[in-house]
């Protein structure tokens, strides 16, 4: 067998999958095959003699009819995976299927992102370990220097109000949910890496996103997690908020001096441990580590960190995805307003036809009591109605 490497990619919204996607190419000799994660069997055209090593990191699953692959030419390295079932119960079928417990047995243990998919797993008799996030080994690229801004990554409009209170910094606001399905994989690199390079350049990042947080860790740039703004359930964050300086909405909003953002603490440094076991694991598994910048020797994706021009390149990407999937709700919406039409029709229909059933039964009913063999009867089933009254009595 020929040994292959392969990369995912993603028909999400969400640039962070493919944040995830830029800290597993590092440990890729070369990319082979691009595929989409949540759809590995049916993308998995594999040339007969290759074995193809993924390291499949990330959220699982958005697909989880399509879980576990089953193409035998995959070589997986299964690590920091979220697993959503405790909020899809689809998701937590698909994983504790015998072909998904099978699958993740004979490629195991399984590296879990936070500690409730760790416990999830266990508790179902599946060997599983607790990784962290691959984002941690991202490496920091030594031509970006740090800017002036502030960078304000899907923050409530009270946090943001507050940031721009506390400080005569320049803020910039960002939103992670800028791709849509006719974004290409080549395009969706090409803004993860756009984003990475202003977390490294920020000054330093407040967010509700784990996927901004963790990598603005590893690129040394001071960062605040706001918690619980996006997600409800804080087990999700279990095992990982102890890495990053944290706090509730609340607590940041009423408390000026708990993080001063004109000179922000330094992040905690208890990441750097699991940084290395990261990296040692990846090492391991593909022979390869590039040990070079998450760019990965390309040109920076814009030379000059004007705060104005960074506000518009973001609002005018946010704005594409939110028309673009805007026009794909719509047309899925009026798809759907046709289909009930269509259905509203055939019970139309359907009722109409019974309406007539009904209307030819009563009209054979009224000949019936008009006939002549009916009146004839008459006094016969009088009787009978006697009969069945007095045995009724008797009982």
């Amino acid at each position: 067998m020929n040994t292959k490497y392969g990369l995912f990619t993603y028909k999400t919204i969400n640039v962070g999958d493919d944040i995830q996607s830029l800290a597993a190419r590092r440990f890729l000799p070369q990319i082979d095959y691009i595929i989409d994660r949540d759809n590995i069997d049916n993308e998995a055209h594999f040339e007969k003699n290759d074995r193809v090593k993924f390291i499949m990191n990330g959220w699982y699953t958005h697909a989880p009819e399509n879980w576990p692959p089953t193409n035998k030419q995959i070589d997986p390295l299964l690590l920091s995976m979220y697993i959503n079932a405790a909020y899809d119960d689809s998701v937590k079928d698909a994983f504790l299927s015998s072909s998904s417990k099978r699958f993740m047995a004979e490629n195991g243990p399984v590296g879990a992102r936070d500690m409730a998919t760790m416990q999830f797993l266990q508790d179902n008799g599946i060997d599983s370990y607790f990784s962290r996030c691959l984002t941690l080994t991202l490496q920091r690229d030594g031509r970006i220097e740090r800017q002036d801004y502030i960078l304000a990554v899907d923050v409530s409009e009270d946090v943001l109000f507050t940031i721009k209170k506390r400080t005569q910094r320049p803020v910039i606001t960002a939103s992670a949910a800028i791709m849509n399905k006719q974004t290409s994989p080549d395009q969706r690199i090409a803004l993860a890496e756009f984003y990475l390079s202003l977390f490294q350049a920020a000054h330093c990042v407040v967010t509700s996103r784990l996927h901004t947080t963790l990598p603005c860790l590893a690129l040394e740039t001071p960062v605040l997690f706001i918690e619980n703004m996006l997600d409800v359930d804080p087990k999700r964050f279990d095992g990982l908020l102890d890495l990053m300086n944290h706090s509730s909405e609340k607590k940041f909003l009423k408390d000026e001096t708990f993080y001063n953002l004109d000179t922000p603490p330094s992040n905690k440094d208890s990441y750097k441990k699991y940084r290395k076991e990261l990296i040692k694991t990846c090492r391991e598994f593909t022979s390869f580590d590039a040990d070079a910048s998450f760019l990965c020797g390309k040109p920076l994706p814009i030379p000059s960190y004007d705060t104005v021009l960074i506000q518009a390149i973001l609002d005018g990407l946010h704005s594409t995805n939110l028309l673009t999937e805007s026009r794909q709700e719509k047309d899925a919406l009026a798809e759907k307003i046709q289909t009930l039409s269509s259905n509203k029709s055939a019970l139309e229909k359907d009722l109409e036809g019974k309406e007539k059933y009904i209307n030819q039964l009563e009209d054979n009913l009224q000949g019936i009591y008009k006939s002549v063999s009916w009146k004839v009867t008459k006094p016969l089933r009088a009787t009978k109605a006697i009969a069945r009254k007095v045995a009724e009595k008797k009982k």
